[in-house]
């Protein structure tokens, strides 16, 4: 009889660890209303309960179900990094001692063996080990834990943040075209309505990312009444870039992202940045395709060595050879303050990867804001530990 008491009493504890803290933690005090609630109030309170159940039930199925597969994903696709950077230089795979180190610090610190690739990523990298590194499968199951949101609306963004510096002409909105200020567009005309701005547009629909959904409209060869006609979608001024990014490649627009983090006393802080580059013959960057190599300080100075997508170390651009040693981005510290200043207007979210460009006269444009994963591994490996102090690696003891 102990026995079975003293096993029920274990699975009991075990299952608590994974139950939702609404099914496990004994309910909070209510103050005294001083009186019996009326049918209304009871009726109200009795919804905001069963609907917040209903978030925490759907959440927990969610990452149950979930939780194998993208850590299988990640472990993948970190262990194929790992090998092309130890493929390059066999130096730099690592001994025996810090990959156990690795491992320990994984489950001890981060909860978990599973975000030990990347971590292993990061110390082939840099050449050695690093406490405070953010694993990028921790970080996206962990810190933020849900997919995008208000990032995803590409149609509601300059309205959201309140801005001149997203470069929209026009929207299209439930099948009906309509220009910044809300003002209806007769469908004939839309193409000389947005075409005023310049010969080349580029059109983005809700949910676009990574390059998907993203469509370069030239006058004369296309028009926008021919894309897809099944959501909602937003058309911007192609940007001409300045000239020390045409330097490396004239024909694509390139970015540079820039991680902001919320702390908590609700100022905004740059904490990642790194270049993106487009290849030739793109008409928009794609992270398949795309080159990618990390500023280093606040002045905006380029690494030595970037990558493509499978982590091959590249010294410069693979198409025009520009190298990227000894490079810095104009206007770097100013794009920093100005996305720090739109990420104080919506506190609510913590973590936003922004993507501007610095256009051929010299001034801020924001082509995308990401308020979901925003991809911290390439500024980690290279200029990390990126986010200490944030308390993020006790998280998954919540």
């Amino acid at each position: 009889m102990e026995d079975a008491t003293a096993c029920r009493a274990t699975r009991a504890s075990a299952a608590s660890r994974y139950l939702p803290e609404w099914r496990t933690a004994p309910p909070a005090p209510r103050p005294d209303p001083g009186g019996p609630l009326s049918a209304s109030t009871a009726a109200a309170r009795t919804s905001e309960f069963l609907l917040r159940v209903g978030r925490d039930v759907a959440r927990d199925l969610h990452f149950r179900i979930d939780a194998p597969r993208y850590h299988l994903q990640h472990g993948a696709e970190a262990g194929r990094a790992y090998d092309t950077l130890c493929a390059h230089d066999p130096g730099r795979r690592l001994d025996g001692r810090t990959r156990r180190r690795i491992r320990e610090y994984a489950r001890e610190v981060l909860g978990s063996r599973l975000y030990a690739p990347w971590l292993r990523v990061y110390a082939a990298w840099a050449g050695e080990f690093r406490e405070g590194w953010m694993p990028d499968n921790y970080y996206g199951r962990v810190v933020h834990g849900s997919p995008p949101g208000l990032s995803d609306h590409k149609t509601l963004s300059r309205r959201l943040l309140g801005t001149d510096l997203i470069p929209d002409l026009a929207y299209r909105l439930g099948g009906t075209w309509v220009g910044i200020d809300g003002t209806p567009v007769p469908a004939a005309d839309v193409d000389d309505y947005v075409f005023a701005a310049g010969p080349t547009v580029v059109a983005k629909f809700d949910g676009s990312l990574q390059g998907l959904g993203v469509h370069v409209v030239r006058s004369g060869e296309a028009s926008l009444l021919d894309l897809p006609p099944k959501g909602d979608l937003v058309v911007q001024r192609f940007i001409r870039q300045a000239p020390f990014f045409a330097r490396f490649l004239p024909d694509n627009v390139a970015a540079v992202r820039i991680t902001t983090v919320r702390t908590p006393d609700l100022r905004a802080h740059t904490r990642a940045s790194y270049l993106k580059f487009g290849r030739a013959g793109q008409r928009s960057y794609t992270s398949e395709r795309g080159l990618i190599v990390a500023i280093v300080d606040d002045h905006g100075t380029l690494a030595e060595r970037g990558i493509d997508h499978y982590w091959n170390p590249i010294p410069g651009h693979l198409d025009s050879g520009e190298a990227f040693a000894g490079k810095i981005v104009p206007s770097f510290a100013a794009a920093c303050r100005a996305v720090e200043a739109l990420h104080e207007r919506i506190p609510q979210v913590e973590v936003i990867g922004w993507d501007v460009v610095i256009d051929d006269e010299g001034r801020l444009q924001i082509m995308e804001w990401n308020d979901g994963h925003s991809g911290i591994r390439i500024s980690e490996a290279h200029t990390g530990p990126c986010f200490l102090g944030l308390g993020w690696e006790n998280r998954w003891k919540r």
